[in-house]
């Protein structure tokens, strides 16, 4: 959130829609998406999906990716992304005010590589 004023805005919502002040991103080069390993056939099959959020949540560098995908227990892999595929193909992609790469949806296609995090198993 960013507080500004007397008013506090929301950067993104996370499972209710919120007035958030996201800007339309045109060019990106590679992002990153931090998870658990074992949602990767998941993911391999239905790409990445927003599940019960608003968005699928990116990273514009790995070590932020990386961080995220530490939050939970499990070993954690980093997919790395074409950003700029997605965006001429047409999906819609935003900035929050944060930072936070935001998009509703990623299909397995634009999954450049898969990686294990530091501490994780191999890929294999």
């Amino acid at each position: 959130y960013v507080i500004e004023g007397d008013l506090i805005w929301a950067t993104q919502g996370h499972s209710i829609p919120v007035l958030a002040r996201n800007e339309h991103v045109t060019e990106l080069g590679t992002v990153y998406h931090g998870t658990k390993r074992h949602f990767l056939d998941s993911i391999k099959k239905q790409g990445l999906v927003a599940g019960d959020r608003l968005h699928v949540h990116l990273s514009s560098d790995l070590a932020t990716a990386i961080t995220v995908a530490g939050r939970r227990r499990g070993d954690s892999v980093i997919l790395r992304i074409d950003g700029n595929r997605l965006i001429a193909d047409g999906y819609e992609v935003l900035r929050s005010s944060n930072g936070v790469i935001l998009t509703n949806y990623i299909p397995w296609e634009y999954v450049l590589e898969v990686s294990s995090t530091p501490g994780s198993a191999n890929e294999g």
